[in-house]
């Protein structure tokens, strides 16, 4: 009986370091990587003699810095100048130029401001202007779905 108590106090032990040996994986807060962790193996090469080989991993964490541009801090737009897109289930409309819709997809192919909204099932918002073009689009209140992806 006595011997039980001793093996279990010894398995409880070997769990518990096991666990904060485990948690205890260093990391520097500020970038967020782990610190270098160095391996080292002795590999037999045919002819005998040995090679020490070391192997390190090491995790890089890249913050890349996002820029905006003076554009995108418009905030107002109006109202006669812009495209209404408005969906109901399989089928679009579209007041304005701009724009175009077939069924339930929607491609837009020049620059301004559009305005979704409404329901749109299995549907698709392709934007096709050119990469020089400023597209805006604001979702009022558009529930747009697709059971395929976005593509």
């Amino acid at each position: 009986m006595k011997k039980n108590k001793i093996l279990a106090g010894i398995m409880i032990l070997v769990l518990s370091i096991s666990l904060i040996t485990a948690c205890s994986k260093e990391t520097d807060e500020s970038t967020g990587s782990t610190d270098s962790q160095t391996t080292d193996s002795t590999e037999s090469t045919t002819s005998g003699t040995s090679e020490d080989t070391t192997t390190s991993a090491v995790q890089t964490v890249s913050l890349d810095t996002i820029e905006y541009d003076e554009e995108d801090y418009y905030q107002e737009w109006d109202s006669d100048s812009v495209t209404y897109i408005n969906g109901s289930g399989s089928s679009v409309q579209v007041e304005g130029g701009g724009a175009t819709a077939d069924g339930n997809l929607v491609t837009i192919s020049a620059k301004g401001t559009y305005v979704i909204s409404g329901q749109i099932t299995d549907g698709q918002i392709i934007v096709n202007a050119s990469e020089e073009d400023i597209v805006r689009i604001i979702l009022n209140g558009a529930e747009i779905s697709s059971l395929d992806s976005s593509h």
